[in-house]
């Protein structure tokens, strides 16, 4: 709500003041009062107030609420600035330099864009810095969900051992100590067990995977309804601008469930 305050004290007539909240008033009451900027009119300044208490609360005359200061008006950001942050143009981003792991992923993506539009894609790589890779090693884990794996009331499933060739012995130790310090796998007791399998990629390293082909045998498979095609590809008319986002190491950055 909206109420009245009064000065107890001559104030600046027609120069801009900033409301700051009096913090004993608010842990006492149980009241917030809102920071604002007012532009007073003889002793009636206009008071935010919100009550968090269940029961109703009463304002006697003459209690200090809120002290109200005098401000420069240059200090005072436009209501152009404001759109500006809420249209998405992230004028707040200005000064900030643009992360060097972003470099590549902006140089790339801006070739076809305009000055105003390059400048606002920076802004959104800014914005959203924190959920891009920063490195090789930088992996990331998501905590909104777990994977499971389902196989019913059939007992674990243990293959027997595959030797690996000798020539990909080191190539297979080399992964297996990467993804121990990357935090990706650590020492196990599990009754259950498959094979690795070392898939050569098309930059020449390897791939490190799992036999699982047993188990996908025993899996309960869930049914996810998926959208045809022909909508999906229709709700893109009249769309722009079209990019595409992939993980760093989509299998790695869902954990499994410890059950």
């Amino acid at each position: 709500m909206i109420v009245s305050g009064e000065s107890n004290e001559p104030i600046f007539r027609g120069l801009a003041g900033v409301i700051e909240p009096n913090e004993k008033f608010m842990e006492k009451n149980g009241l917030l009062v809102a920071r604002s900027i007012v532009h007073p009119e003889m002793y009636n300044i206009p008071l935010r107030i919100i009550n968090i208490n269940n029961e109703p609360c009463t304002l006697y005359k003459g209690t200090i609420i809120a002290t109200c200061n005098k401000i420069n008006e240059e200090d005072i950001q436009t209501s152009e600035f404001v759109n500006n942050v809420a249209g998405g143009q992230a004028t707040i981003n200005k000064g900030r330099q643009l992360p060097v792991y972003l470099h590549e992923v902006f140089e790339s993506s801006q070739v076809n864009l305009d000055k105003d539009q390059s400048e606002k894609f920076k802004d959104l790589l800014m914005e959203y810095s924190n959920i891009f890779s920063k490195s090789s090693e930088d992996i990331g884990l998501t905590d909104l969900v777990e994977h499971t794996i389902n196989t019913g009331n059939h007992p674990p499933v243990r293959q027997r051992p595959r030797r690996i060739p000798l020539a990909r012995m080191k190539d297979a130790e080399a992964e297996i100590q990467k993804m121990v310090q990357q935090d990706i796998i650590e020492p196990s007791t599990s009754p259950r067990n498959s094979n690795i399998v070392l898939v050569k990629k098309s930059d020449d390293s390897w791939r490190f995977c799992i036999d699982f082909r047993s188990v996908n045998l025993l899996v309960l498979r869930p049914s996810y309804p998926l959208p045809r095609i022909d909508d999906t590809i229709d709700s893109l008319s009249g769309s722009k601008f079209f990019s595409t986002v992939d993980l760093k190491s989509g299998y790695y950055q869902i954990p499994v469930a410890k059950r």
